[in-house]
């Protein structure tokens, strides 16, 4: 009872003699067809490309192993996914035992290829086959640029690119020539992005504007616009930084450790600061200080009044006089802030002016109050009693 098909030799021996005219040549063929025996072979087994024909090889063999090796077996075969409905794989029938079968998937993702030998599954059946997308094409690819949305200079603000096929399926691999290009609305020079393939379809980029305004985001497959390119972006002045930040009156001098004159303005000849004397305030005449926000880049940045502290401290500075610390209100613009001062009593001043408690560029400042005009319910003689004097005497 052989299990091997093939030609075989039978001998029948006596002993150790061989009977009769020797061998007899005894031709072996397969049984039938059994589908736990069966073998399939080929990329398409496993993996798959999106709107590409894959292409496998299946062995019909015997229960004991041995290939047939002619056709008319019942094979079929059909690719199934969790979002649609079966399709069939066409199956060839190569007329040696072996039968090809291929098929075309659209849809990206997991999928299981079910091969069938007289409506029984085939060994190792079903065969779980990963169909990656195909080409990229800049048409269906996406950007998202919802963190692009209220974008502040010198603040990083992320997007993403999604790279997919032509029938809709993300790519999962990288690879693909993505560009960004940023353009400031100031016809200054635009900057290329750098872009960080993270090696699953999905590119990173980050945007660092330096001016306010509308700016543009361009986004590119190699040189083909994406969808939506180019992506408008309106960028506000960045977070206040008090170094930046300025107090601007023309009664305020910065102190001499700064070196900066009054007006914060170097002198052009020698480029070293000047300091001429400031305005002197008048005594219970209220003046206003304006409180300008500032970036770190000089663009004006919005500051709210409880951001602000100023603090006046008279000269010299005596713990028993207490500090003064006038309220900032909002300025009509509705960027800056304004400070009312008014001061009593005549003398110098120190001002001593922070945001978001650190003190803004100048600060403390240096400030002179001179007497206001007399006040007659106020004056007076001093020394006591006049002694008695004589007529014609002076």
């Amino acid at each position: 009872r052989p299990i091997r098909a093939g030609p075989m030799r039978v001998s029948v021996l006596h002993g150790s003699t061989i009977l009769g005219d020797g061998a007899i040549l005894w031709s072996v063929v397969p049984a039938v067809s059994h589908p736990d025996s069966c073998e399939a072979r080929g990329l398409g087994t496993s993996e798959a490309v999106a709107g590409e024909q894959a292409s496998l090889v299946m062995a019909v063999k015997d229960l004991y192993g041995n290939a047939l090796v002619k056709g008319g077996e019942a094979v079929t075969a059909e690719i199934r996914s969790k979002s649609r409905s079966p399709v069939e794989a066409h199956v060839t029938d190569l007329g040696s035992g072996e039968y090809s079968v291929s098929y075309t998937a659209t849809t990206g993702g997991s999928h299981e290829l079910h091969v069938f030998l007289r409506r029984e599954p085939a060994a190792g059946s079903p065969f779980p086959v990963t169909v990656h997308a195909s080409r990229t094409v800049a048409a269906t690819c996406e950007v998202d640029t919802r963190q692009l949305v209220g974008v502040r200079v010198a603040v990083p603000a992320p997007f993403r690119i999604t790279a997919f096929d032509r029938h809709k399926n993300r790519a999962l691999r990288g690879g693909d020539r993505f560009r960004a290009v940023l353009r400031p609305p100031d016809g200054a020079d635009e900057e290329e992005l750098h872009l960080d393939d993270q090696g699953d379809g999905t590119y990173l980029g980050s945007l660092v504007c330096r001016h306010t305004g509308a700016h543009r985001l361009q986004t590119y497959l190699e040189h083909t616009p994406l969808p939506a390119s180019p992506h408008a972006i309106h960028v506000e002045s960045g977070p206040p930084r008090a170094l930046c930040s300025v107090a601007r009156a023309n009664f305020l001098c910065r102190s001499e450790d700064s070196g900066v004159s009054c007006s914060g303005h170097y002198s052009s000849s020698s480029g070293t600061p000047s300091r001429p004397a400031g305005r002197v305030l008048q005594a219970g005449v209220e003046e206003e200080v304006e409180l300008s926000g500032m970036d770190a880049n000089g663009n004006p940045a919005c500051a709210d009044p409880k951001d602000w502290h100023v603090q006046l401290h008279r000269l010299p500075n005596n713990a028993s006089v207490p500090a003064l610390n006038p309220p900032v209100r909002a300025a009509v613009d509705g960027l800056s802030c304004t400070v009312s001062l008014r001061l009593e009593t005549a003398g110098e001043y120190l001002c001593a002016i922070h945001l978001r408690g650190e003190p803004i560029n100048g600060s403390p400042y240096e400030l002179k109050v001179r007497p206001g005009p007399v006040d007659a319910s106020r004056s007076g003689l001093h020394g006591g009693e006049m002694p008695v004097g004589q007529a014609g005497q002076e």
